[in-house]
């Protein structure tokens, strides 16, 4: 638990990835809350699988497979929040999450969307996969997850 801790302090300091990565990512890291990861990708960009998939290897590669931890990802970088208190305006860009536990071996990308029928209301949570290493990452939990 120390050893996780640790890695997920180094987290909160600038540091280049353990493994670089071909350019200069899109995506910004934006803030740590405990296990959650808190990013922000470009509206431009915010439906591309493939930049989610970078910034969830950049974690494995940055903290390992050894804890579990959630990732939530924004479109607008102003709006971003630096807690995993989110307020109605943050939430408003909260575009797609990702959640790991090591335990059960749950890998789960969800794409955050508004409720067309509420869109001020709570949000609607869809599972999708994204193409990692090794295959997609779906894991055994196959729960939906809103706001």
């Amino acid at each position: 638990m120390i050893l996780i801790l640790a890695a997920l302090a180094m987290l909160a300091q600038p540091a280049p990835p353990k493994a670089p990565l071909s350019k200069a990512p899109v995506w910004k890291f934006v803030a740590l809350d405990g296990p959650i990861f808190i990013f922000y990708v470009p509206a431009d960009r915010a439906d591309d699988k493939q930049v989610y998939a970078e910034i969830v290897r950049y974690i494995f590669d940055r903290i390992g497979d050894q804890g579990p931890f959630q990732a939530d990802f924004f479109d607008d970088e102003s709006k971003t929040p630096t807690s995993h208190v989110y307020n109605d305006e943050n939430r408003a860009h909260h575009r797609a999450r990702f959640n790991f536990n090591p335990v059960n071996g749950m890998k789960r990308f969800l794409w955050i969307r508004p409720n067309p029928a509420d869109p001020k209301g709570k949000r609607i949570a869809t599972e999708d996969t994204l193409p990692l290493d090794g295959g997609d990452a779906k894991g055994k939990d196959k729960g939906k997850d809103g706001q």
